[in-house]
């Protein structure tokens, strides 16, 4: 995946105030594109109105109360040797 890569999917899990899990669409098998059915997500930048970013339990609360099994799409900045992707992410 390159920068500016997109998926979109399902938040099946927030790990803690930066990192979720992402259920991912398949890409039709377009090999290029194909991505884990499950992806884990680091919010590089996070598009919410009326959220001031605090990192810790609270944070993890507030977005499970937002994102939790809600469907997002994330623009791809980075993906690290681990697998993490680093993204900006938007409610779809």
């Amino acid at each position: 995946m390159s920068e500016n890569d997109i998926i979109a999917g399902e938040v099946s899990d927030i790990v803690d105030g930066e990192n979720i899990y992402v259920e991912t669409q398949q890409d039709g098998g377009n090999r290029d594109r194909m991505c884990a059915a499950k992806e884990l997500v680091h919010i590089n930048r996070i598009k919410l109105d009326n959220v001031v970013w605090l990192t810790g339990t609270y944070t993890r609360k507030l977005l499970e109360t937002i994102l939790w099994h809600r469907k997002v799409t994330c623009r791809i900045k980075s993906r690290e040797r681990g697998g993490t992707i680093f993204a900006d992410v938007y409610l779809s």
